[in-house]
């Protein structure tokens, strides 16, 4: 659930049975650094399948393994794809949550560009999870982006916008933007945001919408992984599972 001290709690248990010699999961990057540290001492082998921290790997220890691609590369690659498709004037929106994934993609992906000669024409923030949910403590989401934009399209020229969060908040910074005719191309990064989900929150908004994706649906070992998943367990695999 993206807590700290949930994730090590579950983590103490688990490293105390020595019949585990291995976990996958805890998706939270935060949270899967502190676990991985339980797990390091116990000689548990740990691979989480979605944090995305480079910290996470390099700095946790001998046994901890990661499967999918670090914030810094998320980041770089967006900008090399935004520069061969001669996209400029970005504004770029970054989802700030207390745990600072999404800005660090965000500053990855500015870093790439602005060595590309690309226009940086405003960085902004917009908050949908307050970093205390992640200690347990009350928290807030933000659901409208009206003035952020409208703000936006009042006070700069910019051809195009990069999104940097989960699909919550970037569906409807997407939905919202279109609805004050802001037609520029849209590119978006974050969990679920290359998943029917976006289509859900965003609507027709949604069409035309550039997303990141670390799964290629029609890669050859994709297919075959989907039909076995689905012959086994009777249903689509997510990317999670993927």
């Amino acid at each position: 659930r993206g807590r700290i001290d949930r994730g090590q709690k579950v983590a103490k248990i688990l490293a105390a049975n020595t019949d585990v010699i291995a976990v996958i999961g805890h998706r939270d990057s935060e949270v899967a650094i502190a676990a991985s540290i339980i797990y390091e001492k116990a000689g548990i082998l740990f691979i989480s399948h979605e944090a995305m921290n480079p910290i996470f790997t390099e700095a946790t220890g001998q046994l901890t393994f990661s499967n999918i691609i670090t914030e810094k590369d998320a980041g770089s690659q967006m900008g090399i794809f935004f520069e061969a498709s001669n996209i400029s004037d970005v504004v770029i929106l970054a989802e700030s949550s207390g745990i600072g994934t999404y800005e660090r993609i965000a500053a990855s992906f500015w870093g790439y560009v602005s060595s590309a000669k690309i226009d940086l024409v405003a960085f902004r923030s917009y908050f949908m999870v307050h970093a205390y949910q992640r200690l347990g403590r009350q928290s807030w989401v933000q659901t409208d982006f009206l003035d952020l934009l409208w703000g936006l399209k009042k006070d700069y020229k910019f051809k195009s916008i990069f999104i940097a969060g989960d699909v919550n908040g970037a569906g409807k910074l997407i939905k919202q933007a279109r609805m004050l005719g802001i037609d520029v191309p849209i590119l978006a990064v974050g969990e679920g945001v290359d998943t029917p989900r976006l289509g859900e929150i965003a609507g027709q908004a949604a069409r035309g919408v550039i997303v990141a994706s670390i799964l290629n649906p029609e890669g050859k070992k994709t297919i075959e992984f989907i039909q076995n998943f689905q012959k086994y367990f009777g249903s689509r695999p997510g990317m999670p599972s993927a």
